[in-house]
């Protein structure tokens, strides 16, 4: 008797496609954690840099990313475009703050791993994870409405030129002026923490304001 021949299943030479919709829902979780963290995360990092690092570069990138921060307060009240339609806070939104803090802060970390001498892959793959990580917290800003993409982008380059401009015009008459207070090519403590103190003081104004003038009041200022 012929045996009968053993049915098999025909294997797939192809690979088998992604799975889109999970990889979306992954992505959107990723975003939706890096934005509503990026302040206080991107805080942290620069207070322990400024902290255990304590270097001119790193002063730099502090009172300059302080003052880039003042410079976006400025212009959200000189501007005075609302933020997009419907959305929760109703103070002005054009450049966004985050955007602005991140553009600047990403490109003078560059700044300064190139002055360190690293090599070019080394800083790339640092740029481009920082850019990678903006991203993600800027995108979240606009799905969640507070801000148009417009504002997004005006705040970031914004604040690239800023990094931009104060490493060439101003950072090296910093480094003159705190020269002559180093010790062992550190800042001092009470340097540190009294630079820590006022750019908090700058960035953290909204909230201060807030909590001082509208206690225990609904306020429309965001976070």
């Amino acid at each position: 008797f012929a045996s009968a021949a053993p049915s098999h299943t025909p294997l797939s030479l192809g690979r088998c496609p992604p799975d889109w919709a999970s990889m979306w829902k992954l992505c959107r979780k990723a975003i939706d954690v890096v934005g509503s963290t990026t302040k206080y995360t991107v805080s942290a990092l620069v207070g322990t840099s400024l902290v255990l690092i304590r270097t001119t570069d790193v002063l730099n990138m502090v009172v300059g990313g302080g003052l880039n921060a003042a410079l976006c307060k400025v212009l959200k009240r000189v501007i005075n475009k609302s933020r997009p339609e419907g959305a929760r806070y109703k103070d002005p939104g054009m450049p966004s703050s985050h955007a602005m803090s991140l553009g600047f802060l990403s490109c003078y970390t560059s700044i300064i791993l190139l002055g360190l001498g690293l090599a070019w892959p080394q800083v790339v793959a640092a740029t481009v994870l920082m850019q990678v990580y903006s991203l993600a917290s800027l995108v979240y800003r606009i799905q969640k409405g507070f801000h148009t993409p417009a504002q997004v982008q005006v705040g970031y380059t914004f604040g690239t030129v800023n990094a931009l401009s104060w490493n060439h015009f101003f950072s090296h008459a910093l480094d003159c002026k705190v020269g002559c207070y180093l010790q062992a090519g550190k800042l001092p403590w009470s340097m540190t923490l009294g630079v820590m103190f006022l750019v908090g003081l700058v960035v953290m104004e909204r909230q201060l304001r807030t909590g001082f003038s509208f206690r225990g009041k609904k306020t429309d200022l965001p976070p």
